[in-house]
C-alpha cells in the first residue's frame, strides 16, 4: 500500500471518533511526510454563547486524535501527538515501526456512537471500574470518577431530569438540537429520528406534522431525544472532570473519553454520551453532591453505560473524507 493510500485509510479511522450531535466539526488534511493535521471547522463548531469554552468541539478533536492513536499499530505505525491550543489544533505523526502489537481497543473502533437505548440494570463490577479507570490513567489533568451504587445512581437520574426540563426551555439550545435531527437515513451528518432512539408511532405522528410545521416537529422531536437522554436511567454512570477548563484539558478529556466509549464496547456494553446536558447551569455542583466530585474539578464528559435491551441500532452516519476538506 502506498504512503498516501496508507494515509487516507488512517484518517477514515479517525472520522468514526464522537462528536456532539455528530457535528463531526473536523477539517484533515495531510501534509508533507507522514503528518496528519486535524483542527477544527468553525462553520461547525458550536456558538460560543452556547459553549464558551468550546468544550464539546475539543472533546470532539481529542476523541478524533485518540481514534487515529489507536489505528496507527493496525497500519504497522506509532502516532506522535503534538496539540497547538492556539489553532486549536493537532499534529499526528505516523512513524513506521517493526514488531508492534496491535492495540486491543482496535477491534471495537468501528463501533460508532449510538443515540439511544433502554439500559438493563446489570450490576457492574470492580473490574469494569478499572478498565475505565485506566482510560483516563494517561492523561494527568482527567480525573475518573464512575458512579455505580443503586442510591447514588437514581441521584444522578434526578440531576439529569431536571437538566432536561431546564433545557428544553432554553429556546437557543433546543433550537441548536432541534437543526442537527433529521427524519431521513441517507444523509452523511447529524442525527436521524431513528437513531435518537423514538418509538415508531411517535415517528409516524412526527413526519405527518412535519408537512404542516416543519420546525415545530423538529422541535418536538429535540424535545423527545433530550428527555430520553435524561429521563432513562442506568445501573452506572461515567464522569470525566478536570481542574479548568482549558484546551489543552478539554483535548485530553476528549482522548480519554474515546477510549472509554470503545473500552465499554469491549466489555459488550453500551455507552451513550450524555454531556450535551452539562450545559444546564448548576448540573455541575449537583454532580458534585451525587459523585463526590470535589468541588475544584469541572466535570466534562459524562456518559451512562449498561446492557442494552437493544443491541442492533443503526450506526451513526459520517462525512465522506473530501467533505473534512482532505487533502
Amino acid at each position: 500500500m502506498g504512503f498516501d493510500k496508507l494515509l487516507r485509510r488512517w484518517a477514515t479511522y479517525g472520522v468514526l471518533a464522537p462528536s456532539h450531535l455528530n457535528r463531526q466539526p473536523w477539517i484533515l488534511r495531510s501534509l508533507v511526510g507522514s503528518t496528519l493535521e486535524v483542527g477544527l471547522d468553525k462553520a461547525r463548531c458550536r456558538d460560543l454563547g452556547l459553549d464558551p469554552t468550546g468544550r464539546a468541539d475539543l472533546l470532539a478533536l481529542g476523541a478524533l486524535v485518540e481514534y487515529l492513536v489507536l489505528s496507527a499499530p493496525a497500519l504497522g505505525c506509532s502516532a506522535e501527538v503534538q496539540f497547538d491550543p492556539a489553532g486549536p489544533r493537532a499534529l499526528v505523526t505516523a512513524r513506521v515501526a517493526e514488531n508492534l502489537e496491535p492495540e486491543p481497543l482496535f477491534g471495537t473502533l468501528a463501533t460508532r456512537e449510538d443515540h439511544g437505548g433502554d439500559y438493563k440494570p446489570i450490576p457492574l463490577t470492580e473490574v469494569h471500574e478499572a478498565r475505565f479507570q485506566a482510560c483516563a490513567a494517561s492523561f494527568p489533568d482527567v480525573r475518573f470518577f464512575m458512579v455505580r451504587d443503586g442510591d447514588q445512581a437514581s441521584a444522578v437520574t434526578v440531576l439529569l431530569r431536571g437538566a432536561v426540563e431546564r433545557l428544553c426551555a432554553d429556546e437557543a439550545r433546543l433550537a441548536e438540537v432541534a437543526a442537527w435531527l433529521r427524519e431521513g437515513e441517507k444523509g452523511v451528518d447529524g442525527i436521524p429520528y431513528a437513531h435518537a432512539g423514538l418509538k415508531t408511532r411517535t415517528r409516524v405522528r412526527l413526519l405527518f406534522q412535519e408537512r404542516f410545521d416543519p420546525w415545530e416537529a423538529r422541535r418536538a422531536v429535540a424535545r423527545k431525544y433530550l428527555e430520553d437522554l435524561g429521563d432513562l436511567g442506568a445501573p452506572a454512570y461515567l464522569v470525566l472532570a478536570v481542574p479548568q477548563e482549558t484546551p489543552e484539558a478539554l483535548f485530553a478529556a476528549g482522548r480519554a473519553s474515546a477510549r472509554q466509549a470503545l473500552t465499554a464496547a469491549d466489555m459488550e456494553l453500551d455507552l451513550q454520551i450524555q454531556s450535551l446536558l452539562l450545559d444546564q447551569a448548576g448540573l455541575g455542583e449537583g454532580l458534585d453532591q451525587a459523585t463526590g466530585i470535589p468541588r475544584d474539578l469541572h466535570p466534562v464528559f459524562l456518559a451512562r453505560t449498561g446492557l442494552s435491551l437493544k443491541r442492533h441500532w443503526p450506526k451513526t452516519p459520517r462525512r465522506p473524507l473530501e467533505s473534512f476538506g482532505w487533502t
